[in-house]
């Protein structure tokens, strides 16, 4: 069975996007962290706010975005599915 679509094709593009700024920022410091455990890594760039606090000036709006759809899905979704969805969508380790 296929697993269920939580994000948009676009909406998980902005989120990719925001991910991967994050990791880009705080990666070499929480790869170690994580131990290879990519479901860690992804929640390490959504917590505490990071997608918007780890973006510069250029990356603000999609990390403002992003935070806004993701607090949308996780609204009505539980949170651990959430994680195990991007988790297969975006590997940062």
């Amino acid at each position: 069975m296929a697993a269920k679509k939580m994000l948009t094709e676009e909406q998980l593009k902005v989120v990719k996007q925001a991910i991967w700024n994050t990791w880009n920022y705080i990666g070499y410091d929480a790869e170690e962290m994580c131990d290879g455990d990519n479901e860690c890594a992804i929640e390490m760039c959504i917590d505490a706010d990071r997608l918007t606090m780890c973006s510069n000036q250029s990356t603000q709006t999609v990390g403002e975005e992003a935070t806004a759809i993701l607090n949308s899905v996780i609204e009505f979704s539980d949170y651990k599915k959430v994680l195990k969805y991007l988790s297969k969508q975006i590997q940062l380790v």
